[in-house]
């Protein structure tokens, strides 16, 4: 499954904890500190800034200021993630949950919904900042069932070793693999393609993948420059187009309604009626057959 596992440590029901075993080199100090984090960013522009640094919330104003309508797409993500977490657990009897790239803490994460609705659910959360994991552990990490990981996505062989001999998986059982609004941080270089088949490739039959992706076009492409200018540690904003997007399902069969903007995967669930228009980030739910 790839390369051997970094130095890390177990924490008890906090789950494995990559790299925070050791001391920061000074490079990556530097950048914990004083470069700004996308799931800083991302929480300042959910409005969920009090963790996040100045330098983010004033990337998140700049974003805001320069991207008409950004705030409704990180909203509608967000709300996205929780449908598909519900939809998954009422409809599927999913019990499992990864979601990598999780971000910092904010209201109605995996667990909490999933717990709602499926008493008992297992979820790990994977991030590769440092605060990220840290505030996890300190506001969520209540119970046996909820895990964190600092672990970075580009080396999936890795993170599966992780899962496996720390046993916080089943992987004889299905598990929902949420990549939300993360691959778009990922350059092509580091072929996210081969890295969503890698997770996907352990996960038994019966499993899914959550997706959500920002698209290529006029709207998004000042603020992938700002993120750029920004020199958003970890990183690398790559807009794809909608074909692009749809590569990542290769091999699954997408449930309805399909691959289409965040705001018009099954809004029913929580009532809401069908959106006018279209918004920039699709989002969908693949089925491992």
């Amino acid at each position: 499954m790839g390369g051997a596992p970094r130095e890390g440590r177990y924490n008890g029901g906090g789950g494995f904890v990559r790299d925070l075993a050791r001391p920061l080199t000074p490079e990556e100090a530097a950048n914990l500190w004083n470069r700004p984090s996308a799931a800083g960013v991302y929480a300042a522009l959910l409005g969920q800034d009090k963790d996040a640094m100045f330098k983010e919330r004033e990337l998140a104003a700049t974003l805001m200021a320069i991207t008409p309508g950004i705030t409704n797409m990180v909203e509608q993500n967000r709300a996205f993630l929780r449908r598909a977490v519900i939809a998954l657990a009422a409809e599927q009897g999913v019990r499992q949950f990864l979601d990598i790239g999780s971000g910092l803490p904010t209201g109605d994460n995996v667990h909490q919904v999933a717990q709602r609705v499926a008493p008992g659910s297992t979820t790990v959360y994977v991030d590769n900042d440092r605060r990220v994991v840290a505030h996890g552990h300190a506001h969520l990490a209540t119970d046996d069932r909820t895990h964190f990981l600092c672990h970075d996505l580009r080396h999936p062989g890795e993170l599966l070793h992780v899962l496996s001999t720390q046993r916080l998986l089943d992987f004889d059982r299905p598990v929902a693999l949420f990549l939300v609004a993360v691959l778009h941080l990922i350059g092509d270089a580091d072929e996210p393609e081969v890295i969503v088949d890698t997770l996907m490739a352990a996960l038994p039959s019966g499993s899914f993948l959550v997706l959500s992706h920002a698209l290529d076009g006029p709207t998004l492409r000042r603020a992938a420059q700002a993120y750029r200018e920004a020199g958003v540690a970890g990183t690398e904003a790559a807009l794809r187009a909608e074909e692009q997007v749809a590569r990542f399902f290769s091999g699954l069969e997408i449930l309805e309604p399909g691959l289409v903007p965040v705001p018009a995967w099954r809004p029913e669930i929580e009532g809401m009626p069908q959106p006018l228009g279209r918004l920039p980030v699709l989002g969908g739910v693949g089925l491992k057959p």
